[in-house]
């Protein structure tokens, strides 16, 4: 028995084929969960909190900025995040 597989142009292929465009885009079209969105923001902002941080702004007053900018976290959850980034540097980056 032959199943038939859907891509997403509605194009029935073959159960061991894979329309390579469809895969592509189906992949493309991914977007990681709320929290990864929230630690991709921290980590882009990285950089300027270590600035302020040198320029001897407190945790409170950085935190605040980061929820006026859509960016809500409380104290604990910045210094878990500021850990993990601290780690990254440590290891090379995020990639290793």
């Amino acid at each position: 028995m032959t199943t038939n597989n859907t891509n997403i142009s509605g194009v029935s292929t073959p159960l061991n084929e894979i329309d390579s465009d469809s895969l592509i885009a189906a992949l493309d079209a991914l977007q990681p969960n709320a929290r990864q969105q929230k630690e991709d923001r921290f980590r882009a902002a990285f950089p300027s909190i270590l600035a302020a941080e040198k320029r001897g702004v407190t945790q409170s007053k950085i935190v605040k900025a980061l929820k006026e900018q859509g960016l809500s976290l409380s104290i604990g959850g910045y210094k878990a995040l500021y850990d993990k980034m601290v780690g990254e540097i440590g290891k090379g980056g995020a990639n290793g």
